[in-house]
């Protein structure tokens, strides 16, 4: 129960160190409901409509099954552009679109340009050459239809699972993860049924159709752009790409199976692609303690302008862990935490270690009244985000089903060698999900992995248009700085780029301008960095 607990507290911390950064980029927050999709009607061709007042919206129809030819059912994709800010048309030059994916798997991609979508344009920009940024919300998740929803909108339903599933610690005894592995299972059950278009969507989420749809993106997104310029479209015209943690899965994939659709690709914070497809995560956790670490050290060095800091009681970064850790041991005998997503501030964990659970609950999720929210089945909520992530990440990897008790425990204490048991757990729990989970991608791609010589003249038509760019924090909780390194092995001229920063990915976990200009000259030019160039946070920043 301990475990349970310290793992909201410590996500609490880590979840400080790799947002932070983000917010000051944005000048106007919008909500996802501030526009009605349903007013869009869907199309075969990239039609868009001015929506969230500064952007663009469309909802593209692609075929639900890439590899049917003839078959005749469709998914469609809730697509959002964000135009370049083109103040000084004579002396900037437009650099076309740039393709976001935020990661997840499960992530928004119209959630997250709305939150984000300045910041990322500004990033991959440069006084000379201005980009649009789009995003779009994966099959199956948030505005995207049919909705990846276990529950088909029953939201009792679904708080009453997650109750259940909260209730239940699997790393305690033989009879709690039997139990566990029942919830898991109904669940999975649950998730296999058809929808009421007759198929299983989970089927139909895989991130080899993922990347197949953004083929499809950036076919109309040329058909668009020569329309506008009264040109011919190209015939093999290419993708610019950002993503981010899992947005490096997809991005690899791409780039593995269309190399030559490649224009420019930055992967930050980045998966293993091998270990992602054998559904093995063992390794990303090997910077958890140094993260935990530097979160600790940073409040101490903050003092007054970290919440936790008491200038009485705190003489070392100790004295802050120590304060978290007692509160874990108080609350473990009395109502746990669940193991949730927590996004809360430094605040919340001090009201916490002064007694008052509120902000922190409300944090991790936990329902303060009632179970019956008659909006939460909306896409503007995206509750179904939980399944729709465990629907890629489960469908696309190896099938673990037969997994027994023993082999899953000496798995659990080979990641506990590696990393805090608390940051363990949660993978690992992460992980038990995908032994019950009964749907398999419909449409798997496993490699091989990676991307030939660069041809920069675009001549080549089996060759991406510059090598592909590695970002990576030095610390980085989920996506280590070896995996980066890992990754880019398998990519001619590859280069990585370490962010000397503690947090998850090297464009989210503090402001760097050095970043922002490797990022923008790659972006604009093709140029890659130096062999072995790191970069240093801005001044200040955590």
């Amino acid at each position: 129960m301990k475990d349970m607990l310290l793992t909201a507290i410590s996500m609490a911390a880590l979840a400080v160190t790799t947002t932070a950064s983000l917010s000051t980029y944005q000048p106007v927050r919008r909500s996802p409901a501030d526009f009605d999709w349903t007013t869009l009607t869907p199309s075969r061709s990239l039609r868009f409509s001015p929506c969230y007042e500064e952007y663009e919206c469309a909802r593209l129809v692609v075929p639900l099954d890439w590899t049917l030819r003839n078959d005749t059912r469709t998914a469609t994709i809730a697509v959002t552009r964000l135009p370049a800010s083109m103040t000084c048309p004579t002396t900037v030059t437009h650099g076309g679109t740039v393709m976001i994916n935020p990661g997840g798997p499960g992530d928004s991609g119209v959630r997250d340009m709305l939150v984000n979508g300045h910041y990322l344009r500004d990033l991959v920009s440069t006084e000379t050459t201005r980009f649009d940024v789009l995003s779009f919300d994966p099959r199956g998740m948030a505005f995207s239809a049919p909705a990846g929803d276990c529950f088909a909108g029953d939201e009792a339903a679904r708080m009453l699972f997650n109750a259940e599933m909260a209730g239940v610690d699997a790393f305690a005894t033989d009879d709690d993860l039997a139990s566990k592995r029942a919830l898991l299972r109904a669940y999975g059950e649950r998730c296999n049924r058809k929808g009421e278009d007759g198929f299983v969507v989970g089927a139909y989420m895989g991130t080899a159709s993922v990347a197949r749809d953004v083929l499809r993106l950036v076919d109309e997104l040329e058909r668009l752009r020569a329309e506008g310029a009264g040109e011919v479209p190209e015939a093999r015209p290419r993708l610019q790409y950002f993503g981010t943690s899992y947005g490096t899965m997809l991005g690899n994939t791409f780039v593995s199976m269309f190399p030559g659709r490649v224009k420019r690709m930055v992967l930050d914070g980045n998966v293993v692609p091998e270990d992602y497809m054998a559904s093995d995560w063992s390794g990303n956790m090997v910077d958890v303690a140094q993260v935990v670490d530097g979160f600790y050290s940073a409040c101490f060095a903050a003092q007054s302008a970290c919440a936790l800091y008491d200038a009485v009681a705190d003489r070392s970064p100790a004295d802050i862990r120590a304060k978290v850790d007692a509160l874990a041991t108080r609350r473990a005998r009395a109502r746990p935490l669940p193991r949730a997503a927590v996004q809360p501030r430094r605040r919340d964990l001090a009201d916490a270690v002064a007694g008052n659970y509120t902000s922190l609950a409300l944090a991790a999720r936990i329902p303060t009244a009632g179970l019956c929210d008659a909006d939460a089945a909306a896409p503007a909520k995206y509750a179904w985000q939980p399944e729709a992530g465990t629907a890629v990440r489960c469908g696309d990897g190896a099938d673990v089903t037969n997994t027994t008790d023993d082999e899953w425990r000496a798995g659990l204490r080979r990641a506990r060698e590696q990393a805090p048991g608390w940051w363990v757990d949660f993978w690992m729990g992460a992980q038990l999900q995908c032994r019950e989970w009964p749907v398999r991608a419909r449409w798997r791609f496993t490699g091989p992995f990676g991307s030939p010589e660069a041809d920069a003249s675009g001549e080549r038509d089996d060759r991406p248009a510059a090598p592909v760019l590695f970002l990576t924090s030095r610390a980085d909780p989920a996506t280590p700085l070896r995996s980066a390194l890992a990754a880019a092995k398998s990519h001619k001229g590859a280069r990585v780029v370490v962010h000397n920063s503690t947090g998850h990915c090297a464009t989210l976990s503090a402001p760097s301008e050095c970043v922002k200009d490797v990022v923008g000259r790659y972006m604009a030019t093709g140029t890659m960095p130096d062999e072995g160039t790191e970069c240093e946070p801005a001044y200040g920043a955590v």
